[in-house]
């Protein structure tokens, strides 16, 4: 009996690990749950003081919220990411270059609101919208630059900040409060040459929830060359046979055989039909010094 009983649980743990191991090998390295969808666009925020000192006729929330709808359909700056921590908040990766672009816009917070008259009059005389709840919103509401990231599912977290910048390697990481995704994992060296590589990525900025664009291209090494505009001359440059387009600066490029980061898009060329980005050596060096720092 304690025989039949020994063999018995044996055979349940086999069963429970093979089991285990199996969704582990499925599940583990989803391609889509580490992608980040990152988005800046103009959103109308109700002034905090509108709380109590603002006058209103009647509620004009839903004509704001309409606003609102059609301001994040009509970005102004669409890129990728993906997530390569998850602790006390969610750290993503992308490219330096958006992260400028990304600054520069929420600089110019003060230039929307000045100009929110015009914005609210366009929209009055496409008639859109009514002009005493033209006014109202105007009075009572600002036009701020805000990011929002997206995960493939279509679930939005907050921006809070850009942590780190590599103007040489076009590298950034950004910070979210919000705890969403899967840290990648990333390969111990560079792709191998000839190497079959994906890369999902918001291409030309097509993003729908659950379905975003995946790329399968082949990793045709790095070179260091002044040729390239946003890299300098020390930085590893990757070349793959990927042709897409603005919204793909960010993503990650996975190793289809390991499922591992061995890479980054940051950049096309359109004729040759390639894409180019920073290193997986080169991503590494840069965690590790951002590590290092906080020391």
């Amino acid at each position: 009996m304690k025989n039949f009983l020994l063999t018995l649980i044996i055979l349940i743990s086999l069963v429970l690990n093979t089991s285990f191991s199996s969704y582990e090998k499925n599940h583990e390295y989803r391609f889509q749950d580490h992608f980040v969808f990152i988005k800046t666009h103009i959103k109308l925020n109700r002034n905090k003081d509108c709380k109590k000192d603002c006058y209103e006729l009647f509620d004009i929330r839903n004509q704001a919220d309409t606003i609102n709808k059609a301001l994040e359909q009509n970005p102004l700056l669409v890129g990728s990411g993906f997530v390569y921590e998850l602790k006390s908040s969610t750290k993503i990766m992308t490219a330096n270059h958006l992260c400028k672009k990304i600054e520069k816009y929420i600089g110019y917070k003060d230039d929307f609101n000045n100009n929110k008259i015009d914005l609210l009059q366009a929209i009055v005389d496409n008639k859109s919208l009514d002009p005493l709840s033209a006014i109202h919103i105007a009075s009572n509401y600002s036009l701020d630059p805000i990011v929002t990231l997206y995960d493939f599912n279509g679930n939005t977290y907050e921006y809070k900040r850009i942590l780190k910048q590599n103007k040489n390697n076009d590298l950034c990481s950004i910070e979210s409060n919000n705890l969403f995704g899967k840290p990648v994992k990333f390969s111990e060296n560079n792709c191998d040459y000839g190497e079959e590589i994906i890369n999902i990525s918001a291409s030309d900025g097509v993003y729908f929830p659950g379905a975003v664009p995946q790329f399968i291209g082949i990793y045709s090494g790095h070179v260091k060359s002044k040729k390239f505009k946003v890299f300098k001359e020390e930085a590893e440059v990757s070349l793959y046979t990927i042709n897409i387009s603005q919204g793909s600066s960010g993503s990650a490029v996975f190793s289809k055989k390991t499922r591992k980061v061995c890479g980054m898009i940051a950049a096309s060329m359109e004729g040759a039909k390639l894409s180019l980005g920073s290193s997986s050596n080169d991503m590494k060096n840069f965690i590790k010094e951002d590590n290092k720092s906080k020391r």
